[in-house]
């Protein structure tokens, strides 16, 4: 009996999938490799969000799509009829998770790879690829013009002391401009930038003491405002 050229790779193509699957050792392996690296990404990203946007949710879920990522590449390994079944199943499902930021987009996209080259068994590519990048992110606070500015916020009476207020935000801040002003029926609303401040408990403290302004609030801004 003969058989045809498709149905020969066919058959080759099946047999040498079937003959991938893995196993309990490795399913192991690659769970224990995949909890550990995830366990970094969170410290990394804990270091990193720790003081401004940290939500533990977040870090969580990081684990979760790392472990999760993982099981889908072992799964898809272990058989073609189930990875097809697989990729028609996540082909319908729509994602509407909101994600603050692209340093944010960054974690989800590393702990995905992290899934994957775990589950693919390419740990000598996982492990210092999650140090690596690990080690990048930490020191990208350290970098020149890293640093987190302010905005200030102001609510108060027009006309009010601009010479004092100069004064005071010269004395707790490298430097500062003001982003927007707003007049409205004797009102005034001030936005300013602020880069490097000092003692922001005392720069509030003595904005508060002058009479023009009645609300002042001091917000996070990442990296520089254009």
């Amino acid at each position: 009996m003969t058989m045809t050229l498709t149905e020969a790779f066919k058959n080759r193509f099946l047999n040498a999938y079937a003959s991938q699957g893995a196993g309990i050792k490795q399913v192991v392996l690659a769970m224990a490799a995949c909890l550990l690296l995830s366990a970094a990404i969170d410290l990394v990203y804990c270091m990193r969000k720790c003081k401004h946007g940290f939500s533990r949710r977040f870090m969580v879920s990081l684990t979760a799509v790392s472990l999760i990522t993982l099981a889908f590449v072992l799964t898809i390994e272990s058989s073609i009829v189930v990875s097809l079944g697989m990729i028609g199943a996540l082909s319908v499902i729509r994602y509407r998770m909101a994600v603050k930021g692209p340093l944010e987009m960054m974690f989800l996209v590393w702990s995905v790879s992290v899934g994957i080259i775990c589950g693919a068994g390419l740990y000598y590519i996982a492990v210092p690829l999650t140090a690596l990048v690990g080690l990048v992110v930490l020191l990208s606070d350290r970098a020149p013009g890293a640093a987190r500015n302010r905005l200030l916020a102001l609510d108060g009476r027009y006309p009010y002391d601009a010479a004092r207020l100069e004064s005071v935000l010269k004395r707790h801040a490298r430097w500062h401009r003001v982003r927007t002003e707003n007049i409205h029926n004797g009102d005034v609303n001030l936005v300013i930038e602020l880069h490097r401040t000092q003692d922001e408990a005392a720069l509030i403290e003595e904005i508060r003491q002058m009479s023009d302004f009645h609300d002042a609030t001091l917000q996070t801004q990442e990296g520089v405002v254009d």
